[in-house]
């Protein structure tokens, strides 16, 4: 959630704030003022909007931590996933030594019960459903906008049946969205 403050307040930083030179992933020194005041802090970015930063460890960890914690990946599709978590399980091994506090579990286990992603049209996103997880995937049609799949949404449902076949088809475009919007 952001405002659009046209107020010239200038108790809210700007946002990205310089980091101090030495090791580039300690964070900036301004983020670790904040977090001495307070670990949750309204930022001004680019656009001229303030929102919310939260910069303190015992927030984010309680944030991250929460079995509630839901992030969806919308509109991008699916194929980037296998990638994405490869990429972070190797970020990890390289930089965990550098960690001011280690990780409480592997990468895999917040995209699996956390993280959420939705495609419309994405064939290699199937082909790689085991290593997404089926119930980690919504289908989406995106109806009304132009790159929706709105006159083919019948051809696009039929291959996701035949990519993963009906069962965990209906998970696909049905259960797992309502789970993660909490109305199943």
């Amino acid at each position: 959630m952001t405002d659009v403050s046209t107020a010239t307040d200038t108790d809210i930083p700007e946002f990205p704030m310089a980091r101090a030179p030495g090791c580039p992933f300690a964070p900036p020194p301004n983020v670790l003022e904040l977090n001495d005041a307070k670990q949750l802090s309204r930022v001004r970015i680019w656009d001229g909007s303030t929102p919310w930063l939260i910069h303190g460890y015992d927030a984010i960890r309680a944030l991250f931590t929460d079995s509630r914690l839901r992030i969806g990946w919308f509109e991008g599709g699916i194929a980037w996933v296998p990638t994405a978590l490869q990429d972070a399980e190797h970020m990890l091994a390289s930089y965990r030594h550098m960690f001011y506090h280690q990780l409480e579990h592997e990468v895999r286990h917040y995209w699996d019960n956390h993280m959420k992603a939705s495609f419309m049209v994405d064939p290699l996103g199937l082909r790689l459903i085991d290593r997404i997880g089926v119930d980690n995937v919504f289908w989406s049609s995106d109806y009304p906008h132009n790159e929706s799949t709105f006159g083919y949404s019948e051809k696009s449902l039929a291959s996701v049946v035949e990519a993963v076949g009906p069962d965990d088809a209906v998970k696909i475009v049905s259960t797992n969205i309502k789970q993660f919007l909490g109305i199943s």
